[in-house]
């Protein structure tokens, strides 16, 4: 009698939590890309804004790559959105980084 009784609150509980999943996980890619500033120009305020922005915005794509099951090359597509979001940065905060060295070596 208990295990006829187990069958559907186990059943139950799978499918509540597999609802829950669902409802926390992204329905889209994040839609717009964070705008990434000039480092030659910007000062450590815009950057570590920048810095930010670059994170969240990973994060939200990653999250959705996680719930979803995509075809293999979209995937790839999306995921490549997120690395050249993140070279760009970091590319930008190389040219950062090397100002503010020559300007401290004065």
């Amino acid at each position: 009698m208990i295990m006829k009784l187990a069958k559907p609150l186990l059943f139950s509980a799978a499918l509540a939590l597999a609802a829950q999943a669902q409802a926390e996980c992204p329905q889209a890619m994040p839609a717009t890309q964070p705008s990434i500033p000039d480092g030659t120009t910007a000062n450590e305020g815009t950057m570590l804004s920048a810095q930010a922005a670059v994170n969240e915005y990973i994060a939200e794509g990653d999250a959705f790559l996680a719930c979803r099951e995509l075809h293999p090359m979209l995937h790839n597509r999306l995921r490549s959105k997120l690395i050249q979001v993140a070279a760009a940065y970091n590319r930008e905060l190389d040219s950062y980084l090397d100002r503010s060295e020559l300007v401290a070596g004065r």
